[in-house]
């Protein structure tokens, strides 16, 4: 993600990936309705896109630095993932939607243009996938979705919003894999625009009024709308609605996005840097493991002395809640490397400590192949044109 952004952000992340790891480990529908986790990562992502492309200047050059930082991290989860199917014997069965492993669709393991195969057994540790197939259709769509938004924001914001609206009321019906992609690109697609005018400085120009107004509104009707279709999807558990996910996310990014120029004073906040780092350029790594990481907690507490404590009660929940967290920072710390090497960085066990660089003519000419990022609300026109003039 952008290595560049604010405390702030950097901060939506990390309280993203513990909600993620929240109500995974909680599977309570009322949950999900409490912050836009999985909307925040992809405006985040959005943002991130958009500092890389302008960096690249060509949609061409931005696609493969672009793609390698989402898929290396992705190969090294599938390669412990389909290890651990095939050793457990690869079963499988259509009405559980799992699938035998060919060479017809083991390619998707390393392009998930549509979700991989899984096994039964592995079907419950690969819930993330869907994830990486939605982020790398926002990648190959970056370069027209930014042109367009910077030129028509309000219009191109529609062209979603439009296409959930017809698959919704059924003048669209895509079926199997495509309505997979089609509903998925539906439901974020607006969060990741807001993750490219969030970037741009965009943002602040909205009124307060406004954001405030829309936001909610849009963040009610979400939750309306999970709440009324519950007996269509058997749950009002936002991620099982797609126009639900779609309208409680945006609003809630949009909200959240809003406050970020308040949300300065973060900044100065001793010791919050390295934490928020740590999550912040491991985003990936956390969100692919974290199912796996739950699924493993019980059998770790068993191997220790903790075991006896590991109890059908509240202590015994908050026991393997925190034992989760362990694990996880874990994988972070031994795996996060890989986040390293698909963003062409040296690996490390640790995110490197990045210390800020004054602003001014020097601070520019440094790098002078990489388009500088500009905090929110001090953008300018002429700033907006050469950026229009870089992207055309």
């Amino acid at each position: 993600m952008n290595r560049r952004e604010s405390a702030y952000v950097k901060s939506l992340v990390v309280v993203a990936l513990a909600a993620v790891l929240t109500t995974a480990a909680f599977p309570q529908p009322w949950l999900t309705l409490v912050f836009p986790a999985v909307g925040v990562l992809f405006a985040a992502g959005g943002a991130a896109a958009a500092s890389r492309l302008d960096a690249a200047r060509r949609g061409r050059a931005f696609l493969p630095r672009a793609a390698a930082a989402l898929l290396v991290p992705f190969w090294v989860f599938g390669a412990a993932v389909i290890t651990a199917m095939l050793a457990a014997g690869w079963s499988w069965s259509a009405e559980e939607g799992t699938a035998p492993l060919t060479w017809d669709t083991a390619w998707l393991w390393l392009l998930p243009f549509a979700d991989p195969p899984v096994s039964s057994d592995g079907f419950g540790l690969v819930g993330a996938v869907w994830f990486i197939r939605v982020y790398l259709w926002l990648l190959v769509l970056t370069p027209p979705l930014l042109w367009l938004s910077r030129r028509w924001p309000l219009r191109t914001m529609t062209v979603p919003l439009g296409a959930m609206a017809l698959v919704t009321v059924g003048i669209v019906n895509p079926l199997g894999a495509t309505a997979d992609i089609v509903l998925g690109l539906s439901a974020y697609t607006t969060c990741w625009l807001l993750g490219f005018a969030h970037r741009d400085g965009r943002l602040p120009h909205v009124p307060v009024s406004t954001a405030l107004v829309l936001g909610v509104g849009c963040a009610a009707a979400g939750i309306a709308v999970a709440l009324w279709q519950e007996p269509l999807y058997g749950s009002y558990r936002l991620e099982l609605n797609p126009a639900a996910t779609m309208l409680f996310s945006l609003g809630g990014v949009l909200l959240l996005l809003r406050l970020d120029p308040w949300m300065r004073w973060m900044e100065r906040v001793r010791g919050i840097h390295p934490v928020l780092s740590l999550f912040h350029s491991r985003s990936l790594t956390a969100f692919l493991w974290v199912n796996v990481v739950i699924t493993l907690t019980p059998a770790a507490i068993a191997a220790t002395p903790l075991a006896p404590y590991h109890t059908a009660t509240t202590s015994g929940e908050v026991l393997e809640y925190t034992a989760t967290w362990v694990l996880l920072l874990t994988v972070l710390v031994v795996l996060g490397w890989s986040e390293d090497l698909g963003a062409g960085r040296r690996p490390r066990l640790l995110p490197r400590r990045r210390h800020r660089v004054a602003a001014g003519p020097a601070a520019v000419a440094v790098r002078p192949d990489v388009t500088p990022d500009v905090a929110p609300g001090v953008v300018t026109a002429p700033v907006v044109q050469v950026t229009r003039s870089a992207a055309a």
